[in-house]
């Protein structure tokens, strides 16, 4: 049981250190999106999905 308990954990700081990751390179988007009103904010998402889907 210790196995799967320190698995667990090991995928706990895996994620942790992905979202650490993330966050120190898209932070300062993400603090910009965040003031932006509800109709910009689905406007930008539309947008990410537009160009997502043009792959």
């Amino acid at each position: 049981m210790e196995d799967f308990e320190g698995s667990d954990k090991s995928k706990d700081s895996d994620l942790q250190k992905k979202a650490v990751t993330m966050y120190k390179k898209y932070g300062a988007l993400l603090d910009k999106f965040e003031s932006l009103s509800p109709k910009e904010r689905l406007a930008v998402t539309q947008l990410i999905d537009t160009l997502g889907s043009m792959k």
